[in-house]
């Protein structure tokens, strides 16, 4: 259930209507782009909508994966205090606090999205805590999941949020794992979590080459993993761009490129 005031900080932004759209997208000299612009803000736009439903009727997850979509084509202040509450409703209590900080300040949030967003920060601090992890002794290569999602190296020995509830910090390098931890939070609570590394016997005697005067292997490359965070904090117009470079290379000029500009979905509907 909603927290009371969250739900009343709803209420409010349902009763303001529409959302202001922002500059629309340059008219393009040749008129195939602009059409395949105005498509994919509409496409955006009806994601958007859906993914406000599917958080309506509690299907979370759902709407993070639209939300995610959408926020690459237009990121705005609503579509990202959506996300954040959809992540909040999922535990991702870290992620959505990033969100709220960039909603609060951003200039363009009306009033009635300030309120909401702070309204979900009060939410996220009557039912969570937080967390600090440091590391010892991490290997090349190595990194860090809290509850499965990726935690940035800038992270270590901050305050991270979380849910009040069971947690599991995991070390991780390539598909193995070094090291785990566990660790209960309470609601308001602060709770360190501490992992030490042995050195690994292939570190070890990388070591000794490298002091011997041997050259130095490649480090080895941690894989690809997904995480919202890597391209949240981008600009929608530097994720158009690089997409739209993708598209050119791999589908032709026949194909629909993401849209340019930054033009908010319409209605707000809850």
């Amino acid at each position: 259930m909603l927290h009371g005031a969250l739900a009343l900080a709803l209420a409010a932004l349902a009763c303001g209507g529409t959302v202001a759209a922002q500059d629309a997208p340059k008219t393009s000299e040749r008129g195939a782009e602009t059409a395949a612009t105005s498509r994919q803000l509409a496409r955006a736009q009806a994601e958007y909508e859906e993914a406000v439903k599917l958080s309506n009727a509690g299907r979370w997850r759902e709407a993070i994966v639209k939300l995610r979509d959408v926020i690459v084509v237009t990121d705005t202040p609503e579509v990202r205090f959506q996300l954040a509450r959809a992540l909040v409703a999922t535990g991702d209590y870290d992620a959505a606090d990033e969100l709220v900080d960039w909603v609060v300040q951003d200039p363009r949030s009306p009033d009635r999205l300030t309120e909401a967003s702070d309204a979900l920060r009060a939410q996220m601090d009557a039912t969570g805590g937080k967390v600090v992890v440091s590391l010892s002794g991490a290997p090349r290569g190595a990194y860090i999941l809290l509850d499965g999602h990726e935690l940035a190296p800038d992270r270590l020995r901050e305050p991270v949020r979380v849910r009040a509830g069971a947690h599991a910090v995991v070390v991780m390098r390539g598909g193995a794992e070094l090291a785990r931890k566990e660790a209960s939070v309470a609601v308001g609570q602060t709770v360190p979590i501490e992992l030490t590394i042995a050195p690994l016997p292939a570190d070890v005697a990388r070591a000794s080459r490298a002091g011997a005067g041997e050259e130095e292997e490649p480090a080895e490359r941690p894989p690809l993993r997904k995480d919202w965070r890597l391209w949240a904090g981008v600009g929608a117009s530097v994720a158009a761009i690089a997409l739209t470079v993708v598209l050119v290379k791999t589908v032709g000029p026949s194909q629909e490129k993401p849209a340019g500009g930054n033009i908010p979905p319409g209605t707000l509907v809850w």
